[in-house]
């Protein structure tokens, strides 16, 4: 399996099993369900999470279980992608 990890260096803040993304972000619907997103730096830092379902309009992930501490501002993330979800986002 080939993996393409994109780190983003942007803040983003959440709730018990939430995450919301930059504004910058698709617009798409479900645009991200499936790519694991990992915390890795500030408030849930280590948790790794699979986005079951995203809402392109409000930019809010919402992960496969609560994070472990509620991501803030503080908190940085990675999307990590399979080479399909990679080629999903191009065809949309």
């Amino acid at each position: 399996m080939h993996r393409a990890d994109i780190p983003w260096s942007l803040p983003a803040t959440g709730a018990a099993s939430t995450i919301t993304l930059p504004s910058s972000y698709s617009a798409a619907n479900d645009a991200y369900t499936g790519v694991t997103i990992s915390i890795t730096n500030g408030p849930s830092a280590g948790d790794f999470r699979t986005i079951s379902a995203y809402n392109g309009v409000t930019k809010v992930a919402t992960v496969s279980q609560a994070w472990t501490t509620t991501p803030t501002t503080a908190s940085v993330f990675t999307l990590n992608f399979d080479t399909k979800d990679v080629e999903s986002l191009v065809s949309v």
